[in-house]
């Protein structure tokens, strides 16, 4: 599967990058996104590919541990997105832009440091340890603050504004 995401998203890139875009935050926020998910997707198949061949190595821990920082940082910019259409305080904002950017940088960090065990069986490669369990309740983090900023959103009187933006949201949420 991520070699057909990597695919994916290498034509989400040609398609965006070769087009004029609007500048507006929500565009700038997409950008981030999509670069976030190509790397990631790129450090995931090298880990696929080299836990395959030599099989779990501290080399290949890290390349796991950068992937994981990777799908913290596109978890990060999609809060960071809902923020931008949630919250019209600019003061609101930027805190909350603030934190969000310390949360990823201390969550990163600890990532990197804490032991990952990556487990190969019948082709099949899984991981456990602190980090995986760091990277999960981050990722549950993140997804409590979208749904508590969504919930906002719908009690906000200028919903019908934000109805367009409120998609990635819906389908996000719907996903998890």
């Amino acid at each position: 599967y991520p070699l057909c995401a990597l695919i994916l998203i290498i034509l989400v890139c040609i398609i965006f990058f070769s087009k004029k875009r609007i500048n507006n935050i929500e565009t700038k926020i997409y950008k981030q996104m999509v670069i976030y998910n190509l790397l990631e997707c790129l450090f995931a198949v090298c880990g696929i590919i080299l836990i395959n061949m030599i099989g779990p190595t501290p080399v290949a821990n890290y390349i796991v541990k950068i992937d994981y920082c990777l799908m913290l940082l596109w978890g990060a910019t999609f809060t960071k997105y809902v923020i931008s259409i949630s919250l019209k305080n600019e003061i609101q904002q930027k805190k909350s832009l603030l934190i969000i950017k310390a949360y990823s940088i201390i969550s990163s960090i600890i990532i990197l440091l804490l032991p990952v065990e990556l487990i190969l069986t019948n082709s099949t490669i899984d991981s456990k340890g602190m980090s995986t369990n760091a990277v999960l309740i981050s990722a549950v983090l993140y997804i409590l603050i979208i749904t508590i900023l969504t919930i906002k959103i719908f009690k906000d009187k200028n919903f019908e504004n934000n109805k367009k933006k409120l998609i990635p949201l819906f389908s996000l949420i719907v996903l998890v």
